[in-house]
């Protein structure tokens, strides 16, 4: 009954951290905007407080090894909670740029952590399903946050809008401080090593597959993030483009419950590789969508199918990722590393399919290369040996 109310707790503090935060980055570019910034600026921010992330996880992955994961979830959550109470205060840009920069710490610190914690708190036999369903409450607080949040800075102002952000962030760490210090990470050697006398299965590959796959998968995903908007109005649709994006988030609903369920079941391999071929099914299902001449009703189906599967995939091998970490013994630095391979996948996609959009112009062609990319991937990953760099001996991924 103890590992319920934990779960509980824990899954609570992750819908509210993962709302305020996915809710900010929506609001932010316009806030800035609001108090005289241009459009430099405006997203500009936004990259400074990810790539301060990406640079403090190398400090925040060694604390969580040392202080346990628990206590970077707290430290994470009031370094989200503490800016959203600092930003309506601010009257300078300088001042909001110099707060975001605080807040990149509970990105660096809460994000890497969830994983992690949610890993610990399963128990070997369970770590796909509780890392899975950390990952849907994450994607359904993208989809529910900015929707119930965004319409208060019309209705009262930024000021009762950086307060409900402050609530959540409350709540938030007052849910993760009550659930108790997770015990289910049986099985783990000293330092986070696991041995496969102590349960490392054939199918577990090295490391690195876990850092360059997340890599991947967003780099891919952030050609839906980037033009997912343009899509139906390059299709010629009257459809509005956030179509596209909620059909992602619903695939990344299931994707996350249903890999989480796979992996625990048939192992990371076949599932990984699963996850794979339906995102790239879903890149290049766009991508015909684009080229070939189909009726308007036909077209819609397609392309929120294929969307469908980009966010299924997407958030499936991610869940898949954080998963195969967790049930190999990783450390809080190698869930950090993990965290930075999403993060820097996502900037050097905007960057290629910048590239791309300025050589080539249209969509059909970025969406099919990497369609392309991603089902090579896995191909590459399938026919991987098993056992390589595992076999007979220990594994240190933390």
């Amino acid at each position: 009954m103890s590992r319920i109310y934990s779960a509980a707790g824990f899954f609570a503090s992750v819908f509210c951290i993962y709302c305020l935060n996915n809710t900010q980055v929506v609001a932010m570019p316009d806030y800035v905007r609001a108090l005289g910034g241009d459009e430099f600026l405006c997203n500009a921010q936004t990259s400074l407080f990810v790539l301060l992330a990406v640079l403090l996880r190398k400090v925040t992955g060694r604390l969580a090894g040392t202080y346990g994961a628990k206590f970077m979830l707290c430290a994470g959550a009031f370094g989200f909670l503490l800016p959203c109470v600092l930003l309506p205060l601010c009257v300078d840009l300088w001042q909001v740029i110099f707060v975001r920069a605080l807040q990149a710490f509970g990105l660096a610190a809460y994000h890497p952590c969830v994983s992690q914690f949610a890993s610990e708190l399963a128990g070997p036999a369970r770590v796909g399903r509780f890392v899975g369903a950390a990952r849907f409450v994450g994607t359904l607080s993208l989809m529910v946050g900015p929707l119930l949040l965004l319409p208060l800075i019309n209705r009262f102002g930024y000021v009762a809008f950086f307060g409900s952000l402050a609530l959540l962030g409350c709540a938030g760490l007052a849910f993760i401080a009550l659930v108790r210090n997770a015990k289910g990470a049986e099985g783990l050697g000293e330092n986070g090593v696991i041995g496969e006398s102590e349960g490392l299965s054939s199918d577990r590959d090295p490391s690195a597959w876990f850092l360059v796959a997340p890599f991947a998968v967003s780099l891919a995903y952030s050609l839906l993030l980037n033009t997912g908007s343009r899509v139906f109005e390059e299709a010629a649709l009257s459809v509005s483009g956030g179509a596209m994006f909620t059909c992602a988030s619903a695939g990344g609903l299931v994707g996350s419950l249903a890999f989480g369920c796979t992996f625990d079941k048939w192992g990371v391999r076949v599932s990984l590789v699963a996850a794979l071929a339906v995102l790239s099914t879903g890149l290049l299902g766009v991508s015909s969508g684009l080229v070939i001449d189909l009726p308007s009703a036909a077209l819609i189906i397609l392309l929120g199918f294929a969307s469908f599967c980009i966010g299924f995939g997407y958030f499936g091998a991610i869940a898949l990722c954080a998963s195969a970490a967790g049930s190999l013994g990783a450390g809080g630095v190698f869930f950090s590393r993990q965290q930075n391979a999403l993060d820097l996948g996502m900037v050097f996609g905007g960057v290629f399919v910048g590239a791309l959009l300025q050589a080539e112009g249209g969509l059909s062609l970025p969406y099919a290369i990497c369609g392309i990319l991603i089902a090579g991937f896995a191909l590459g990953y399938a026919l991987l040996p098993r056992g390589k760099a595992s076999h007979g001996r220990c594994m240190r991924i933390g």
